[in-house]
């Protein structure tokens, strides 16, 4: 085989997690302190740089951006980027792989706009620390683009972030009011900052104060001080708006799924309660979720695995329990017999709105991990839909139900081709396939249970708090899980 050249290598601002899962890790120093104290201890500094996060945080943000002249284009996935997920046509066995699991993932890409500007300018907080980034974004190369004329589609970019993590020095600090100019900023924040910031993020500002792209500075460091105090949660936010306006169809891909809220009774803060409270409002309202089978968890996070497999099972139960008929799920296959690892989540509502990205649907997804999305919809309406969102949908189905295309124009289409493009009948195929027993294509949701083994006992399983946590509510779980994840002595954080 030729050799293989990472031309990602060859990036000028390069960001990573050496934790893009839980357990994942090669830096496991002793855990103790405050929020913001670990989220240091977990910061690499370089090129690449490994972004701060709290323990059992996943990164799982991939973005690729760069501008030629000023014209910029983007791209957003869940993808990891290893040589094992470069692999397609899973059902042949993925001819020319390197081998591995059987991983299927699609990406959002932006060109020529302020999208793709945007999706640059989040890929460089992943890449360079505040008081490197304030510099880098001063000069004209970072200037705002023209907005692109002629398309059709409106969209923008999100962040999931748990509070402590932007800039961890920046949540020491509490002021009542936030400074109103980049020269206050010098005089009244920078030093109550700790030193190993106040010094290189002072002489960067300082500096800065004169320059024609002040104003740039000024908004990026008041949304990195905001973001390292509160977090952020934007894809909640916005599925939680679409959700109560579904009428026709629900469809959910993706990793992981659960609650996103534990509180008893549930609250329109649990997205699965707003997906139930929809679905009574609106008798036609249909619900379809694509799950991979296994769950990706590293060593030593084995309870924690057991704990959301089953919970997923439990969810999933409840919602077809609450609206019978209407709600599918299912696993697609790869390789025959061989699950397929869906990489990169999507939320689809009527065929009008999509959110996509790494945000996964559970409340760490949505509140403590680190993710990016991208919310649009499309304004070229045909049959009362969004042309490219049905499209999306569509294509993501035709890959789990193997449809293939029509290799020619006069060849007989497949007909569940045909079914797919309205969405109750999207909904009945896959329906349909599920009840043959999903014909070696799709099957079933797992119970976790292996034939053979002994299953790991309920009362082991993490408390919902340790192993799907609130972001905003860290700082009250932090002596419990310190206490476990240091007692696990290989597992890493």
């Amino acid at each position: 085989m030729p050799a293989e050249n990472n031309n990602l290598n060859n990036a000028q601002f390069r960001g990573i997690s050496h934790a893009g899962i839980n357990g994942l890790s090669v830096n496991k120093p002793a855990l103790t302190g405050t929020a913001a104290d670990v989220a240091l201890l977990l910061t690499g500094e370089g090129n690449p740089r490994d972004a701060s996060r709290l323990p059992t945080m996943a990164r799982l943000e991939c973005i690729v951006a760069g501008s030629n002249a000023g014209t910029w284009d983007g791209q957003l996935s869940g993808c990891w980027l290893r040589k094992d997920s470069r692999n397609a046509q899973q059902r042949l066995g993925s001819p020319g792989s390197l081998g591995g699991k059987d991983f299927q993932t699609f990406a959002v890409q932006a060109s020529g706009g302020r999208i793709a500007y945007d999706l640059a300018r989040l890929a460089l907080k992943h890449a360079k620390n505040i008081a490197e980034r304030v510099v880098e974004i001063a000069d004209n190369a970072w200037n705002l683009p023209t907005a692109a004329n002629g398309d059709t589609v409106a969209a923008s970019v999100l962040q999931t972030i748990a509070p402590h993590c932007e800039t961890p020095e920046f949540s020491t600090v509490n002021v009542a009011n936030y400074p109103a100019t980049l020269t206050d900023f010098v005089n009244n924040i920078v030093g109550l900052l700790p030193a190993t910031i106040a010094g290189p993020l002072g002489g960067a500002v300082g500096g800065l104060t004169a320059n024609p792209n002040a104003n740039r500075v000024y908004d990026e460091l008041k949304a990195e001080y905001s973001a390292s105090h509160h977090g952020r949660r934007d894809a909640f936010w916005a599925a939680s708006s679409i959700l109560t306006r579904a009428r026709q169809l629900i469809y959910i891909e993706g990793s992981y799924f659960g609650r996103t809220d534990y509180a008893s009774p549930a609250t329109n803060g649990d997205l699965i309660q707003v997906i139930k409270n929809q679905l009574t409002a609106k008798p036609n309202l249909k619900l379809m979720i694509a799950l991979s089978k296994d769950l990706i968890y590293g060593h030593g996070y084995d309870t924690f695995k057991a704990r959301e497999i089953a919970k997923r099972k439990e969810v999933i139960d409840d919602l077809k329990s609450h609206a019978a008929g209407r709600v599918v799920a299912f696993h697609p296959i790869g390789f025959p017999g061989r699950p397929l690892q869906l990489m990169t989540n999507a939320l689809i509502v009527d065929d009008m709105w999509a959110l996509v990205g790494s945000s996964s649907f559970r409340r760490r997804g949505f509140t403590f991990d680190g993710a990016a999305d991208l919310v649009f919809f499309d304004k070229n309406i045909s049959d009362g839909v969004s042309t490219r969102i049905r499209d999306l949908r569509k294509s993501l189905m035709a890959i789990h139900l193997n449809i293939n295309a029509q290799t020619t124009p006069t060849a007989f289409p497949n007909p569940n081709a045909v079914r797919i493009h309205d969405m109750q009948q999207a909904f009945s195929t896959v329906k349909d396939m599920l009840d043959r027993g999903g014909a070696g294509i799709i099957e079933d949701i797992w119970d976790g249970n292996v034939s053979g083994t002994t299953a790991i006992d309920p009362a082991a399983y993490p408390a919902d708090d340790i192993a799907d946590p609130e972001g905003r509510d860290f700082n009250v779980i932090s002596a419990t899980l310190f206490a476990l994840i240091n007692a696990a002595g290989t597992a890493a954080p």
